[in-house]
């Protein structure tokens, strides 16, 4: 009798804690609510903890990019008092791995700056930012931005900066050469506006090219943009122009070459013009020269030069700049926490998405929410915010980028076109393919 007393009870005790264990699981492993209030109540006597992930990196002046990050936080935090925002930067090689962690045991921060990572949908923890909009505010973003945050009818995140490729030019042996640069920076040129003035830098100073690229592939992306909507016929175009510009002195025979550096052709004044940079190469260079005038570096070829950036033949006549651009995520909890800490979350995704122009100026990276466009002029004091701002309109969001496997094939059959073995249009049909 006795063993059948406790054999009861034991039974009823495992019973008890099945019970309880389903009601643990219900509870950490619910998917959360069906619909999200965007409109819930912030209740003012309670504290509430933001979680922000964002990138760790170099930010000039004596402040790190961490403290610049909480300063911008001041103002969110007089409108918001009874909140505090934890910030944790990831390196830069291994946030894509933290964020997967943290979505599969359903902890994602609450906000996400997406730094390097491409992504634009996280799963189903994600919240979109549509419920939350308000009137008027879709139109204070430039256009390019706004579409890469759209996917179907959701805008799925916040854009935060965005940067474009374009050219970097030698404003000292451009201007010898009498080739007009604020013309291009303001009204943008063709191709064989820009054959034209290949001959006369040849013309003016014998051996200096007018441009040049890293490799192969990125002078193949930047010949082929504006006629790629032309499908095959288009690309045996580009290769047909990868010709001509290599015969007329547009851009160096070795650049097929392995271990070619154009970097060092333009630092050698070997060429004029080099790409595609972004916004940062210039506070690059600048920092060089300052280098070199403190003898800290040793100069390689040409002294320190003026340098600035200029569109690629042909933006606004085909096909568009590529933007690339960070954005800000907004996450939910797999144990979900409630429509008023999700509104918060939304509301510093907001805030920091439409307060970037200083932490922008000091990234090189242009903001996506206009209204505080001319303060990033104002601060960007490397370079020209404006034009960067006009050529902005030619741009669209880049979607997909070619894997590194996909890239090494592309280059092994550039190069065999570059040395003569393939023709133009047996490149194109490969390329097609």
């Amino acid at each position: 009798m006795a063993g059948r007393r406790l054999w009861n009870i034991a039974l009823g005790l495992l019973l008890v804690l099945s019970f309880l264990f389903g009601i643990y699981l219900r509870w950490t492993l619910q998917p959360g609510p069906v619909g999200i209030n965007p409109q819930a109540r912030i209740d003012p006597s309670k504290h509430y903890t933001l979680t922000l992930w964002d990138f760790a990196r170099p930010f000039p002046g004596n402040d790190s990019y961490q403290e610049a990050l909480e300063a911008t936080l001041e103002d969110f935090y007089h409108r918001f008092p009874n909140v505090t925002v934890h910030i944790e930067l990831l390196d830069w090689g291994e946030g894509a791995e933290r964020i997967a962690a943290a979505l599969r045991q359903g902890e994602p921060p609450d906000v996400l700056g997406t730094g390097p990572l491409v992504e634009l949908e996280f799963g189903p923890l994600q919240v979109p930012w549509t419920p939350y909009a308000q009137e008027g505010e879709l139109e204070s973003y430039a256009g390019p931005a706004l579409g890469g945050v759209r996917v179907g009818s959701e805008l799925v995140a916040w854009p935060r900066w965005v940067t474009l490729p374009l050219w970097a030019g030698n404003e000292d042996l451009l201007a010898a050469a009498g080739i007009g640069l604020s013309e291009i920076q303001a009204a943008g040129w063709t191709w064989p506006e820009f054959i034209r003035a290949a001959h006369r830098l040849q013309e003016h100073s014998a051996g200096t090219l007018l441009f040049s690229c890293w490799d192969l592939v990125s002078l193949w992306g930047e010949i082929r943009r504006d006629v790629t909507y032309k499908g095959e016929e288009g690309l045996e175009e580009a290769a047909q122009r990868a010709l001509l510009l290599r015969d007329v002195g547009g851009v160096p025979h070795r650049v097929g070459l392995k271990g070619y550096s154009g970097l060092e052709d333009f630092f050698g004044g070997r060429i004029a013009m080099f790409g595609p940079v972004e916004p940062w190469f210039l506070r690059a260079v600048r920092e060089r020269s300052e280098r070199v005038q403190r003898g800290t570096l040793l100069p390689v070829g040409l002294p320190p030069f003026s340098v600035a950036l200029i569109p690629p033949p042909g933006v606004g006549e085909g096909e568009p700049l590529p933007l690339t651009q960070e954005v800000l995520v907004v996450f939910r909890q797999r144990r979900y926490r409630g429509d008023d800490q999700t509104r918060l979350a939304m509301e510093l995704a907001r805030y920091l998405s439409q307060n970037a122009a200083h932490l922008g100026a000091g990234l090189d990276l242009i903001p996506a929410y206009t209204p505080v466009a001319e303060n990033w002029c104002q601060e960007w004091d490397v370079g020209d915010g404006r034009l960067l701002l006009n050529w902005l309109q030619y741009s669209e969001p880049l979607r997909d980028s070619p894997q590194a496997g996909e890239r090494e094939e592309l280059a092994n059959l550039l190069a065999d076109f570059w040395a003569g073995y393939i023709s133009a249009a047996d490149l194109a049909a490969e390329v097609k393919k």
